[in-house]
């Protein structure tokens, strides 16, 4: 069943059914019939919430009184206009010949939830209250027809065919074609007038046989030196003297060879033998072999007679050829050694961070080695490179030359992105900034030092971090000695704002005392030169600041005999900024200060002024002292600033308590703007106003109703705000109420009626006239 939504009463109901004879008899809660007509049930069909019922009757209102069309007309004179059913007696629902079960069930069930069933009320012996019931549908005959639908599927699928598939014919292995292959090629025969490859190698080793059988025949006699001597000499050759040609008399070829060697040498030095040292050294033994070789062949065709001292015996010569390289080669493997010993000293000089060390080994390594065909004479150019820029960047740095020792820290940042010495160039570059630093803060020029300091913790973060207490003593003297300079020049603004800054940065710093004295001559210094431009609440500040806050310090004498003058000017100034509660601590703290006769004379004369200009203000100081005064007159308290009523020659205006928090029975009105004050010295009067209410008649009715008849009261009470005495009192009445009706419909037991309420002009006439 559905059901929408209606109003239920809050205690009991009355019978509404215009067609019952006795009209608006109680029904209790819980009880009675619900008649629901068939033109709302149609109505709430289509809105079965309270709320969106409410919205289409509102509507087809509307429509209705805009000129809406029939159809609206007829639908709320048709009577659906009402959004819930009507509750009627028992003899009502028997008029209406209803079902009264069924009425009464609805009517309990919307009494316990506001809810009403969708469907109208039927009459006695009717049978629009049973509900006809479908009968539930078989599903048994379904689901055996779709078991067997399944079934005859699973059976079609199962009885189709299955396909058959036919062996494929094998088809020849690869042993099969092998095979054939081989029958192939022994069935092949060489092609008349062509040549095999047997053929063709035989061919070849016949032709090499022949040539060694011509090379065994005999030829002619040949003349020359003993091959050992030959021999021996040759070995004298294998070196860059070319020691072989001479003892052999080929004075030409040895001074050939000697010549050679040095151009090797030479070139070997300039163009580094080191960096290709295979190469070069296969060079060098390619030319001692030839020479070796060019000699033995040279001596089979030449017969040569030695000196007569290698004659002698037949080990001179033999040890001299070996003597001589002896002597070359271990020279070359002691210049070799030499090199590495170079090296090892300046690794070990690096390790200890000795720049110049390294920088000595390893450069005289990689100018004077390089014929030593060593690969680490190559490998020491780079870190070599390194250092002396390295080196080359402290020396300038020391020298202050701190624009070319920066421009060798971007190059070798340039060509060497990747070295492991960055670390080193990166703390070169920060005491690059710091010297430079420091050397403008000795010009005079603190910005432009202050720009390399902060440059620090851009470019080099990490050193800033590591030595941090270098870079902070640095900051520390470079503010101080900037604040101080800026004394000098007398700009005391921004000598505090970087003596400020000093002060709370290194609070603990030694240098603490001097920078306090520091900053109070600067505040006292500022004083003057605001005062000079009559900014005299500012030069006031910062005496004050140098009295309360440096009162340790040599400037506090100073300012104590300037604040006075200061005071009286910044009061002035204040008050003719409208600040005349400051104006007058000012002028009020002078008499404190010790001050000369004629300048307390001048102070009280101001302070005067100031409380006169104060008791006309309406601004934010007038108002503060009027919320005061007036909090305190309405407590009963006599109003203790000065300017409070102070403009006697004025008409006085009155503030009405009932504004202020905490006042009971109190009523507000809007007063005419006339009568209230606003300023501390119009403040002359303060009101209460207390309304009631009173009886002047009561009517009886039958059934013990009683209407009573009430008239509205308001009593107003005025006081003088300087003494607190009562000026006025008086009681205001309202309009007197209807007479009471010879008949009245009551909803309870008593009801009232109330007249006018108390006009309101009728009392700011009377406060007018008493205020006056």
């Amino acid at each position: 069943m559905d059901y929408f939504e209606s109003d239920v009463p809050d205690g009991n109901g009355l019978c509404s059914d215009n067609a019952c004879p006795c009209p608006e008899v109680e029904i209790p809660r819980g009880t009675g019939y619900l008649f629901i007509e068939q033109s709302l049930v149609d109505f709430r069909r289509q809105y079965p919430k309270l709320n969106s019922a409410r919205k289409a009757i509102q509507q087809k209102q509307d429509q209705m009184r805009s000129g809406g069309t029939g159809d609206i007309i007829r639908g709320m004179s048709g009577g659906f206009y009402r959004l819930g059913p009507i509750l009627v007696c028992e003899q009502g629902a028997r008029l209406r010949n209803l079902d009264l079960k069924v009425a009464a069930e609805d009517a309990k069930y919307w009494w316990k939830t506001g809810l009403v069933p969708l469907r109208k009320t039927p009459l006695a012996g009717s049978n629009q209250t049973k509900k006809e019931k479908s009968a539930p549908k078989d599903k048994t005959r379904t689901n055996v027809d779709q078991a067997s639908d399944n079934t005859d599927i699973l059976k079609k699928a199962q009885s189709k065919k299955n396909k058959e598939v036919k062996p494929e014919q094998s088809k020849p292995g690869i042993i099969d074609k092998i095979k054939s292959k081989v029958i192939e090629i022994k069935e092949t025969k060489p092609e008349p007038g062509k040549s095999t490859i047997i053929d063709t190698i035989k061919s070849k080793l016949i032709n090499i046989k022949g040539e060694k059988t011509a090379e065994k025949q005999p030829g002619e006699k040949r003349t020359g030196t003993d091959k050992r001597s030959a021999l021996w000499l040759a070995i004298a050759n294998l070196n860059i003297f070319g020691l072989g040609y001479w003892l052999s008399g080929e004075k030409l070829r040895g001074a050939l060879a000697a010549i050679l060697g040095v151009l090797l040498l030479v070139v070997g030095h300039f163009t580094n033998a080191s960096r290709h040292p295979l190469a070069w050294g296969l060079l060098f033994m390619t030319i001692f072999i030839g020479m070796a070789v060019d000699l033995l062949f040279l001596l089979q065709k030449k017969q040569i007679s030695l000196p007569s001292f290698f004659r002698k015996s037949a080990f001179l010569l033999p040890a001299a050829a070996l003597l001589v390289n002896v002597i070359v080669y271990g020279g070359f493997l002691l210049y070799r050694s030499i090199g590495n010993n170079l090296y090892q000293a300046g690794l070990d000089a690096q390790k200890e961070n000795d720049l110049y060390g390294t920088f000595s080994n390893w450069h005289t390594l990689s100018s004077s080695y390089r014929l030593s065909l060593n690969p680490r004479v190559v490998e020491v150019q780079r870190p070599l490179g390194e250092t002396g820029m390295l080196i080359n960047s402290r020396n300038l740095v020391e020298e202050g030359q701190y624009t070319s020792a920066l421009d060798e820290f971007d190059r070798f940042n340039r060509l060497y992105p990747d070295s492991l010495k960055k670390t080193d160039m990166a703390d070169i570059g920060m005491d690059i900034y710091l010297g430079w630093a420091q050397e403008l803060a000795g010009q005079n020029e603190y910005e432009d030092g202050l720009e390399k300091l902060d440059a620090i913790k851009r470019y080099f973060p990490s050193q800033a971090r590591t030595r941090h207490a270098q870079l902070d003593s640095v900051y520390k003297a470079h503010y101080l000695a900037w604040g101080k300079y800026l004394i000098n020049q007398e700009r005391f603004a921004a000598a505090l704002d970087k003596l400020d800054y000093w002060m709370k940065t290194y609070p603990q710093a030694e240098e603490y005392q001097d920078a306090y004295e520091s900053m109070a001559q600067a505040h006292v210094g500022l004083a003057v030169e605001l005062t000079e431009q009559k900014e005299y609440i500012e030069a006031a500040l910062n005496l004050d600041t140098v009295i309360n806050t440096y009162s340790q310090s040599e400037a506090v004498t100073a300012a104590r005999e300037m604040l006075p003058l200061a005071y009286l000017n910044c009061g002035k100034q204040l008050s003719d900024q409208h600040h005349y509660l400051l104006a007058m601590e000012k002028f009020e703290a002078i008499k404190e200060l010790g001050a000369t006769s004629s300048l307390l004379k001048d102070s009280d004369d101001e302070y005067q002024k100031t409380i006169v200009l104060l008791a006309k203000d309406d601004g934010e100081d007038g108002l503060k002292i009027l919320e005061e005064a007036q909090t305190q007159a309405c407590n009963g308290e006599i109003p203790s600033h000065p300017s409070v009523g102070l403009l006697i020659d004025e008409p006085g205006k009155v503030f009405n308590c009932c504004y202020l928090p905490g006042i009971s029975n109190c009523s507000r009105w809007g007063m005419s703007s006339d009568l209230v004050a606003t300023t501390p010295g119009s403040l002359r009067y303060t009101l209460l106003r207390t309304s009631s209410t009173r009886k002047i008649q009561s009517c009886a009715f039958t059934g013990w109703h009683t209407l009573e008849r009430h008239q509205y009261m308001a009593e107003v009470v005025i006081k003088l705000v300087a003494t607190g005495e009562e000026v006025a009192r008086k009681v205001f009445y309202g309009g007197a109420p209807k007479a009471c009706p010879r008949v009245y419909f009551f909803s309870g037991p008593t009801e009232y009626l109330y007249g006018d309420p108390v006009m309101n002009p009728t009392i700011d006439e009377w406060i007018a006239e008493v205020i006056q």
